[in-house]
């Protein structure tokens, strides 16, 4: 037997990770680490008000979980890219039921066929009370042809500069104040003016928040009647306006409740639909969200108004149209900013016999 056929044969030594590939690696487990104890801590949000604060960015937790699964399958570190995969599986959890059609979502696309059913159009824009671009704020107001128009932020400057650029608006409810929670109610003019059945400022909030939401109940010409909630909750930045916020919410919820016409709840409401306190203002309300089949907008969450001028990816909806007792939201769109930091919404909206 020759030498050559006396050597055994050897496999191949497997290929050393390479530093670099190591270190991204590294990096990436790391930050799954930290989004998964930021998940868990998100868990118990109905526990603080601090830790509910972690459940606003559910959108962006599923893309970074999902940006970090794939890196580390693609390294082959597998363990953490199976943990990747959990914090991905539980965040779909929360964000998929915004792309999945529910009862109103089937019912809004009957409805956007029926020229017959009686509907309204709301314009609801958190104007930013420093903010200087009026005029152009004036301008999207006129271009959307809402009939119905709820201004929040706004102080007496702002309110003089709707009466010089919105001719074809009047002011039907104002609360102009100097801090950044004033509020108002505008109507468009050469429309079926609605029979004003009550129309009220109220602090739904038992005195904890100290701003006023408007309440109002209309006559259509139709005959029916439809009440409307604009409500401009306090951001919950610590644990005494996070108390006000989720008093207000929840005040908001027994108002809906309490409701037996169509009702319809718009407004800036510093919450996202992932938030313990929203969550059950809607289903104490037995309120549908608007947002709900909404589908995709991009690289943004659906429905995100806030901070505009932020990376799309950065922000989040909480700026809200939510309904019930057949109002339902057959048109759902945001605007540009205009200088503000949250981008309008506006809604139309069409009543079911």
């Amino acid at each position: 037997m020759s030498d050559q056929e006396s050597t055994p044969t050897q496999d191949p030594a497997p290929p050393k990770r390479s530093w670099s590939n190591f270190l991204i690696g590294l990096h990436l487990a790391a930050g799954v680490v930290f989004l998964v104890a930021l998940n868990l801590l998100s868990l118990a949000a109905s526990r603080d008000w601090a830790l509910d604060l972690l459940t606003h960015f559910r959108f962006q937790y599923t893309a970074a979980f999902a940006v970090t699964g794939l890196g580390l399958a693609l390294l082959k570190w597998k363990r953490m890219a199976g943990v990747a995969l959990l914090g991905l599986l539980l965040n779909l959890w929360f964000v998929v039921p915004l792309f999945i059609p529910n009862a109103d979502t089937c019912l809004a696309a009957e409805l956007r066929g029926d020229d017959t059913a009686p509907s309204l159009t709301l314009l609801h824009v958190n104007v930013n009370t420093a903010n200087t671009r009026k005029q152009a704020v004036a301008a999207m107001i006129r271009d959307s042809g809402a009939e119905f128009v709820f201004l929040q932020e706004i102080n007496q400057a702002w309110v003089g500069a709707m009466e010089g650029h919105l001719d074809d608006y009047r002011p039907v409810k104002l609360d102009p104040r100097t801090d950044n929670f004033g509020i108002g109610l505008w109507f468009r003019e050469g429309t079926a003016a609605p029979e004003v059945v009550s129309i009220e400022l109220i602090d739904i909030s038992d005195g904890l928040a100290q701003v006023n939401a408007i309440d109002a109940t209309l006559k259509l010409d139709t005959g029916q009647t439809v009440r409307i909630l604009s409500l401009h909750t306090l951001p919950p930045v610590s644990g005494t306006y996070s108390a006000a916020r989720d008093a207000q919410l929840a005040e908001a919820a027994r108002i809906a409740a309490s409701t037996d016409g169509p009702f319809i709840l718009i407004g800036d409401l510093n919450a996202t639909p992932w938030s313990s306190d929203y969550r059950a203002m809607v289903r104490d309300g037995g309120l549908t969200d608007s947002l709900r089949g909404s589908g995709l907008n991009g690289l943004a969450c659906p429905g995100a108004s806030w901070p505009a001028g932020m990376v799309s990816l950065g922000m989040i909806p909480i700026d809200h149209c939510l309904t019930r007792n057949g109002a339902v939201v057959v048109e759902r769109t945001l605007g540009d900013a205009n200088g503000s930091d949250h981008r309008p919404l506006f809604v139309e909206i069409r009543l079911a016999e």
